[in-house]
């Protein structure tokens, strides 16, 4: 987690995607008029981030995350939508944009 306020959380990282690699992933999420909103990014495993080793991987994660270094690596399309009570609030219900 990078940055957390009463109605917004940030969080970077490097996930696990099948078969056997590990992306960087980037999420954001804020509570807004009873909704929230999210946004998230996955990094794309091609040859620009292949080339690094684990090590130099989580570094670079950290670099982006922390110091706000550009990212050594591409990012795919991104993630976005609202969460939304259903009517009595129990469920919440995705509107993907």
């Amino acid at each position: 987690m990078i940055d957390e306020t009463p109605d917004a959380l940030r969080a970077v990282g490097l996930c696990y995607a099948l078969p056997s690699s590990e992306l960087p992933i980037d999420l954001a999420f804020e509570r807004s008029y009873g909704s929230i909103r999210y946004r998230i990014l996955e990094g794309v495993d091609n040859g620009r981030w292949r080339r690094y080793t684990s090590s130099k991987r989580w570094k670079a994660v950290y670099s982006y995350a922390m110091d706000g270094a550009p990212p050594a690596w591409d990012w795919g399309p991104a993630l976005t939508g609202t969460l939304e009570p259903w009517e009595g609030g129990e469920k919440w219900a995705s509107i993907a944009r």
